[in-house]
């Protein structure tokens, strides 16, 4: 059942999601929270139950999502920092080798879904699904059947298909609500600006990253990229830095590899709010040899050239978006796991499309794509500006 109206849009300090949470977990099984980028979902979910545990004890609560460094980088980075804010952690009741937390009686886990142990595991009491549409019906239909009370999940829903809307939303026992960043009093006015100049560049991609509405058959840039978690290389046979500079956004350093003719990417760092010298203090603790190069945004000289006065090899990158784009398509693109921002950038990196023809532009939705932006710079630039030829195994 849609409860949207119910809860969204009322004059009220309190996040929607959280208020939805609070009054409906009595009446339904299921709780579904969709809604666009920044919308206060996973935040609303975690308050919800670290309000839970602090109320009752007994319970058995567990929180998951597809990968462990997407898990790691967010939901359990966000429980613990507000846990910690409000002075109810304690390292003695975190047990971090199993990622389990304890408090006033109650058992607080975190898994990935790749872990299968888990997923067939023990039952709980509740169970929290970060960004539920990543994950396949199969593992969903095993995550429910172990869970004996409740079910919560969010998920931004960039998917014109998924299981979520023909086997969760239909059920009689499930509700949910639909929010957007205007439902975040707390999201700075920087970030409000970047999606509200969606609303004009690309409405299509505005209804769903902005107003949290299903999305349609778009076209996704790179589709043709492997997570990997084990065997990355340790050398390469050519090595760059994709260096996009941020501010009110992150700025973001990948390090590209090149082995075999595959393009390997690492983000490195991924941070907003960091000014000229602590960027440069950052690079240093990253970066050991400085003589790769580093590939940056040619809108910064700037930026660049004390780069290069704080002993780093920066220089321009070449900005060419479709050529680089169609460089790193030809290419096989492996992504280490724990680019937790950048694997989030890629699942939607986009082709911009005309609203009334559907027409393909050989353009990018220019939205959260710092990491495709870094990633770009550094493999597609050292390839054109370094003239390297790929050696194969054959010929090491």
């Amino acid at each position: 059942m849609d409860l949207t109206s119910k809860y969204v849009g009322k004059s009220s300090k309190f996040n929607p999601n959280l208020r939805f949470l609070e009054k409906e977990i009595k009446n339904y099984r299921v709780l579904a929270l969709q809604g666009g980028t920044r919308s206060g979902k996973t935040y609303g979910a975690i308050h919800f139950i670290i309000r839970s545990i602090e109320r009752y004890s007994g319970q058995t609560i567990s929180m998951a999502r597809e990968t462990f460094p997407a898990l790691r980088g967010s939901v359990m980075k966000d429980f613990f920092t507000e846990m910690k804010e409000i002075d109810l952690y304690t390292a003695k009741d975190h047990n971090k080798t199993y990622n389990e937390y304890h408090y006033k009686g109650n058992d607080v886990e975190f898994f990935s879904i790749d872990d299968e142990q888990k997923v067939r595991g023990r039952k709980r009491d509740l169970v929290f699904i970060n960004e539920a549409n990543e994950i396949s019906l199969e593992v969903w239909r095993q995550l429910i059947l172990r869970t004996t009370s409740k079910i919560i999940i969010d998920y931004n829903p960039s998917m014109p298909d998924s299981y979520i809307y023909d086997e969760v939303l239909p059920r009689n026992d499930c509700a949910h609500i639909v929010t957007t960043y205007k439902d975040n009093p707390h999201l700075p006015h920087a970030q409000v600006a970047e999606i509200e100049l969606l609303r004009d560049t690309d409405p299509d991609y505005f209804s769903v990253f902005g107003l949290g509405q299903r999305g349609t058959n778009r076209i996704r840039i790179y589709v043709h990229y492997k997570v990997m978690d084990t065997g990355w290389p340790a050398w390469f046979d050519e090595e760059s830095y994709g260096l996009d500079f941020g501010f009110n956004s992150p700025s973001c350093l990948m390090h590209c590899g090149v082995r075999d003719n595959g393009n390997f990417w690492k983000e490195e760092l991924y941070e907003p709010g960091l000014n000229t010298p602590q960027l440069i203090d950052r690079l240093g603790n990253i970066i050991q040899n400085r003589n790769i190069p580093i590939y940056c945004d040619s809108a910064a000289p700037e930026k660049i050239n004390d780069l290069n006065n704080a002993g780093f090899n920066a220089m321009a990158a070449d900005k060419s978006v479709k050529d680089g784009i169609d460089f790193v398509q030809s290419r096989p693109l492996f992504i280490h796991a724990d680019s937790v921002n950048t694997l989030k950038e890629i699942k939607k990196y986009q082709w911009k499309v005309v609203k009334l023809t559907g027409l393909k532009l050989d353009e990018p939705v220019k939205f959260d794509d710092h990491a495709m932006d870094g990633g770009r710079y550094g493999s597609y630039s050292h390839y054109r500006l370094q003239g390297f030829t790929v050696r194969s195994s054959s010929n090491r």
